[in-house]
């Protein structure tokens, strides 16, 4: 037993005494007053080679741990330099550790320093990317969104933002945002690019992150000087002939000591048109029903976001995140029924129109404890949560053809509410130089209901109803080992589980479900010169949306409602990703995908009530073959410079579902290409242009597209004042609205369903003033220029 107890006690010291030795050779910057300097450059000097072999910067609480080899070399210096201060020199064997050095005021103030260099924006860390902000040309006149447009793979659509043609999840510091989609993309373009330390781009991304496919990791900068900035932005516009979007925002961010806040404050009033229309021919009786939409709405939006990160002591971080989104939307539709049959030709129309009010809010709070990163031993801690509401109430009515007057057949009061909670724990053991184990647990907990009433326009009597409830819980754990067979290329295994459950009630009826899932990846990536590489099989998950299981029948149209199932399966995928960089810009991406019970929707034909259908279910299983290549460029001394991205995919689908009334085999092509375009015709004043192509879809299960897609977005940005902090945008999307039409054709069983719809041309002014009170340190390169330190 003492044997046991000696060893034991032996290994903690062992232990114990790494952790302390990694803390020996720690400096603390001060000046004469006493306060912390952050943003010191500290370099370590070979004075016989006369190189620097080792550099970094102060943290804002002015503190640095050097790395331990320093102590086995007498002929290394310390150089530390800050614009505000003499530089401090002294050889390193001579100092005791802990080191604090208080560095002597110089005698001149300046307003601006600029420390030219040729800092790469882009840097590949084991397979991810991570972006400089302040490195990417005219960073400091840009917003967020702007910034990410900006990036070789990035893409910023309707439905969110992808990487590498991928639905890409948003984390904010390291926090997974729990707001959706569009929510993002509005708090993004309110955000000045300049209040953005780094974007860590995840093309790979390890269980840690759950089920994502793509993560992006925005980091809000901390380390800075004293002082804040602001951006004010005022916005307005037209869609079509129509007044169109306003909107102003008032971005702040403040740095004092250990604390660094930001809060952005945004109104956003949006004209919203679209034009639709419907067509649908049945075998039996021999019927044709055209239906012509259009739409008209607007929707006033309240953003709120504030971000709150404390450098608490010994290097550990707090960040507080509150996020609140309110609306008012008003939405308004006329359509037309047109129906007759092919043998006779008779015809018969009907008109309709809706008016529609409603309004969306969203609360959402997270908070995230970190641990010293550089310690042998970190930790992190995290929780969000948010709650959120839907409400929309209508009233429906139909023309009456003797008189031309309007009456009401149809009122609804739709309401869906719900919250959710995550909570996740992460942790990080260092073990060498070459080992490395990350592991966490997570939990996930949703809470919703969804209560729509349609009642009889006169009489208030309910026609339908229907009463949802959902919970759902999720627990998770995951391991990765991550082993550096050199300083250039190495690999990791990562395995993850989760286990799923969730109850779904509706009236009287309810059923639940549990299952288990497991998830292995494996990762190898290579990084040498002119050449980076990254390798990842893994296996995903992908679980049906709520709303796709919700039993029953919600109507739509009077020839269409669409049909829960209950009854689909989470759909499982097995997938390989081959990722290269060529010369440390051209992209070449391979990509191969096994699919089974792909979860898809599709179209069906009830005789009884003669009309169509739509249903959610495991459709069909498929092989799919992706490549796609990424082409950063520049030309005329860098004035203009842009992205290509080219993306070809081919499916090949088997076993079809029988009720989609098909045939058992498909296959068809996918062709997109995005080009954006970037002329900086002075120093002041840029043309930029993104254009998009989706090829037509032919042969997809029952889907055919009869055009090609474009989208041409276009605009111009010019800076005015001395230090071009007052930036004018002009912008005018889908410059070609003909081009992105779209016309498809569903098939089933001798059935056919048409649909058809257009954007229109939109234009927006926007006008942003930038403000900062502090010194104004613009880092173009903090690594010094080695070669010639040694002339």
């Amino acid at each position: 037993m003492n044997r046991w107890f000696y060893i034991l006690t032996l290994t903690l010291c062992v232990f114990y005494s790494k952790d302390i030795a990694a803390q020996e050779y720690t400096v603390t910057v001060t000046n004469r007053s006493g306060a912390t300097v952050s943003g010191a450059h500290i370099m370590i000097v070979d004075t016989l080679d006369r190189v620097a072999v080792w550099e970094s910067l102060s943290d804002s609480l002015g503190r640095l741990i050097l790395p331990s080899w320093i102590g086995d070399n007498d002929s290394l210096a310390i150089n530390i330099m800050h614009l505000d201060y003499r530089p401090y020199t002294h050889v390193i064997s001579s100092l005791k550790f802990p080191l604090t050095v208080v560095l002597e005021d110089i005698t001149y103030e300046l307003d601006e320093a600029v420390v030219t260099g040729q800092a790469p924006v882009r840097l590949f860390d084991k397979g991810d990317i991570i972006v400089d902000v302040k490195q990417m040309k005219n960073a400091d006149r840009l917003n967020a969104d702007q910034a990410l447009r900006r990036i070789p793979g990035v893409t910023l659509r309707d439905e969110g933002i992808q990487l590498y043609g991928t639905n890409a999840e948003v984390y904010i510091n390291g926090i997974r945002q729990s707001i959706g989609a569009d929510a993002v993309i509005r708090y993004l373009h309110s955000l000045p690019a300049h209040a953005i330390e780094s974007i860590r781009l995840i093309p790979m991304p390890s269980n840690k992150y759950g089920k994502a496919r793509a993560v992006i990791d925005i980091n809000l900068k901390t380390s800075m000087p004293d002082g804040l900035s602001s951006q004010s932005q005022l916005s307005g516009g037209m869609l079509g002939l129509m007044p169109g979007n306003f909107g102003v925002n008032e971005f702040l961010m403040l740095k004092k000591g250990r604390v660094t806040f930001n809060t952005l404050l945004s109104y956003d009033n949006y004209n919203q048109w679209a034009e639709k229309s419907d067509s649908s021919y049945f075998v039996i009786p021999d019927r044709y029903i055209t239906a012509g939409n259009y739409n008209y709405g607007r929707l006033g939006a309240i953003t709120s976001s504030s971000n709150l990160t404390v450098d608490l002591s010994n290097r550990q971080t707090l960040d507080v995140n509150i996020f609140i989104y309110w609306d008012h939307e008003h939405n308004s539709s006329r359509w037309n029924d047109i129906e007759g049959t092919s043998s006779t030709n008779a015809r018969t129309e009907q008109a309709y129109r809706s008016s529609a009010r409603g309004n969306d809010d969203m609360y959402s709070l997270s908070a995230k404890y970190s641990t010293d990163q550089e310690k042998q031993h970190s930790f992190s801690a995290y929780y969000s949560g948010m709650y959120g509401s839907l409400k929309d109430r209508g009233k429906y009515y139909s023309e009456q053809n003797e008189t031309g007057s309007w009456q009401g057949y149809l009122s609804t009061d739709y309401a869906m509410r719900g919250h959710q909670h995550f909570i996740q724990t992460d942790a990080v053991s260092k073990f060498g130089e070459y080992l490395e184990l990350d592991y966490g647990v997570r939990s996930s907990l949703g809470f919703l209901t969804d209560d729509t009433y349609n009642c009889d326009f006169e009489t208030g009597e309910s026609i339908g109803r229907s009463n949802f409830k959902g919970h759902e819980i999720i627990t998770g754990a995951y391991a990765r080992i991550k082993y550096n067979i050199t300083e250039n290329h190495g690999l990791s295994l990562d395995a993850g589980y989760d286990h799923t459950w969730f109850r779904y009630m509706d009236g009287s009826s309810s059923f639940d479900r549990q299952y288990g899932d497991f998830m292995p990846k494996f990762t190898y990536w290579l990084n040498i010169k002119n050449y980076n590489l990254s390798v990842n099989a893994y296996t995903y998950i992908q679980r049906p949306h709520y709303t796709y299981l919700l039993p029953g029948m919600r109507y739509i149209n009077d020839y269409l409602y669409s049909i829960g199932n209950p009854a689909i399966d989470n759909q499982k995928q097995y997938i390989a990703i081959i990722n290269q960089t060529f010369f440390g810009f051209l992209g070449l991406n391979f990509v191969y995908a096994r699919s089974y019970g792909a979860i898809e929707k599709f179209y069906g034909y009830d005789a009884e009530m003669n009309s169509v259908y739509t249903k959610y279910a495991n459709l069909y299983n498929y092989d799919m073959y992706k490549i796609q290549l990424n082409c950063p460029y520049v030309f005329l001394n860098e004035k203009i410079y842009g992205n290509l991205f080219l993306h070809y995919e081919y499916v090949n689908a088997f076993n079809i579902n029988s009720e989609a009334e098909c045939g058992d085999n498909a296959a068809w092509h996918v062709v997109k290409a995005d080009l954006s375009f970037y002329y900086d015709i002075t120093d002041r004043l840029t043309l930029n242009i993104i254009a998009s192509y989706h090829n037509p879809w032919k042969n997809r299960i029952q889907l055919n597209t009869d055009r090609h897609q474009f989208s041409i977005d276009g605009g111009l940005s010019y800076a005015f004042l001395k230090n071009k902090n007052l930036i004018l945008d002009m912008n005018i999307a889908s410059i070609s609205p003909v081009w992105e039409e779209i016309n498809s054709t569903y098939a089933f069983a001798g059935n056919t369903f048409n649909t058809f719809s257009k954007k229109l041309t939109s234009a927006t002014l926007s006008i942003r003033y930038n403000f900062s009170l502090g010194h104004n340190i613009k880092y173009r390169d903090n690594r010094g220029n080695f070669e010639r330190m040694m002339k």
